[in-house]
């Protein structure tokens, strides 16, 4: 048999901010994530060639635009 952790902070960041602190924690979210698949649109526009002057590889765009996000 085997066993399965989650280990997940969601519940600690939602502590104390309250159901309006809530709301606006999900739009937050929401922004953010709009401004980051912009991101990947505006860089999967960009040529081959502008891409490796920036040293990205067309396959790692995503990768790159979520870097900071430890579920990608």
């Amino acid at each position: 048999m085997s066993a399965i952790t989650f280990n997940s902070s969601a519940p600690q960041e939602r502590q104390g901010r309250g159901l309006l602190g809530n709301i606006a924690y999900f739009f937050g979210k929401v922004a953010d994530t709009t401004q980051r698949v912009k991101r990947v649109h505006v860089l999967h526009s960009l040529s081959d060639k502008e891409l490796a002057e920036r040293g990205l590889k067309r396959e790692e765009l995503v990768h790159y635009v979520y870097r900071d996000s430890p579920y990608v």
